[in-house]
């Protein structure tokens, strides 16, 4: 992956064999298709931390599946402060720990959550999130990050 200076760098968390686990995956799948720099990090996004410190994006996005107890497909930011309130179910690290680490690499790091309907075992993703991840891809390629609410 080449990367321009001033780059966006999307990463998308989760298992796609578990429903809407792989919310992250697909979007970040979806953004690499149209050009962006994406990684599908699976399960395990601190085996991809290298990438960050080595392509030096300006922003990094970071994108999972979030039980927030909010209605399926609500999209929200999630400070560094509520990350240990919020249930992610398929990491191999904390989701704390790797966002203090890219935070170290980039000052402008945002982990951006997808309230689940469902992660049962081998299911697609549900219409709830599927639509929300649609309109986050929307509200990335308008460059409207910052409009999406905190959590």
């Amino acid at each position: 992956m080449r990367m321009e200076k001033n780059t966006t760098l999307l990463m998308g968390i989760g298992n796609i064999l578990n429903g809407d686990d792989g919310v992250g995956c697909y979007i970040a799948e979806k953004m690499r298709e149209i050009g962006w720099a994406a990684i599908d990090c699976s399960t395990a996004p601190e085996n991809f931390s290298g990438q960050v410190s080595r392509y030096s994006p300006s922003r990094v996005l970071v994108v999972d599946a979030a039980l927030m107890d909010l209605p399926a497909g609500s999209i929200r930011r999630i400070d560094s402060t509520k990350i240990k309130e919020v249930g992610f179910s398929t990491h191999t690290m904390s989701l704390s720990h790797f966002m203090d680490y890219i935070a170290e690499e980039c000052s402008d790091a945002t982990l951006i959550g997808i309230e689940p309907h469902s992660m049962a075992l081998g299911t697609p993703l549900s219409s709830e999130v599927l639509s929300s991840a649609e309109r986050l891809i929307e509200i990335l390629l308008n460059d409207e990050v910052d409009l999406i609410p905190y959590l």
